[in-house]
């Protein structure tokens, strides 16, 4: 796989291009991770890669090799963890140039583009996958009911959440565009043993973008396993995004 390395008005992108490819995917990792360590764990990139697709991969806002990284790592993490939606809406709305720039530099011409994320990487892919430029999502191991899970978390913990995060979070949920979402396809999928982000979260979300018709472009699928480097759970996703694009 050769990997170009791009520092984009302070994103850092990683990019390996399939010059047959019928697919870019937008790569987004989880919480406290970032591409490199991402890649690492599972070879989520080769694996797409191999399976004949073309990749970026992001460093998510305050993760990687950002700027602001340094600064944001010494805080304590229960700190780090209010500020993850934060996080999930700043770097969904890098989407458009982070597009405009693989545009340009004639990486994507004629493919569609797909987001796809595990944890953090999947909350924002669920956020992006309402975006124009975007053709499809692949999401695991997240949920589209960001207030709601965020309530759950902090109550787990003896903690709420403050008015002013409520309203915020009310703000970005992801189904406040749920008729442009039912317009995509995408790929649902859950660990039935996951603890962080239970599989409820994204079969209720499942059941309620199909709550109007049944669309076979959005699956949802549950894996053997818990919350992150879910193997079987990537090669699923490639599997049948396969089949989508064949």
């Amino acid at each position: 796989m050769n990997l170009i390395k791009k520092n984009y008005n302070g994103i850092p992108l990683y990019i390996a291009e399939n010059l047959n490819s019928k697919v870019m995917i937008l790569l987004f990792h989880g919480f406290l991770s970032s591409t490199q360590r991402q890649n690492e764990r599972t070879e989520i990139m080769e694996k797409f890669y191999n399976a004949g697709f073309s990749v970026t991969a992001i460093d998510s806002v305050k993760h990687g090799e950002r700027a602001d990284f340094a600064e944001f790592n010494k805080m304590e993490y229960l700190k780090k963890e209010r500020e993850l939606f934060y996080i999930v809406e700043e770097s969904s709305k890098e989407i458009d140039d982070i597009i405009d720039i693989l545009t340009k530099e004639k990486k994507i011409n004629n493919k569609k583009v797909f987001c796809c994320g595990l944890s953090m990487g999947g909350l924002i892919s669920w956020k992006a996958a309402s975006n124009s430029k975007i053709d499809g999502a692949i999401i695991m191991a997240a949920t589209p009911y960001f207030k709601r899970f965020a309530e759950y978390n902090l109550e787990r913990k003896g903690d709420k959440l403050t008015r002013e995060e409520i309203d915020f979070l009310e703000q970005i949920e992801p189904f406040n565009n749920i008729e442009l979402l039912r317009k995509k396809t995408i790929f649902i999928a859950s660990g039935s043993e996951d603890i962080i982000i239970p599989s409820f979260f994204s079969e209720e979300g499942y059941k309620e973008l199909n709550k109007k018709q049944n669309n076979l472009n959005i699956v949802y699928k549950v894996y053997k396993g818990g919350h992150s480097d879910n193997i079987e759970m990537i090669n699923g996703a490639i599997k049948w995004l396969l089949a989508e694009v064949k």
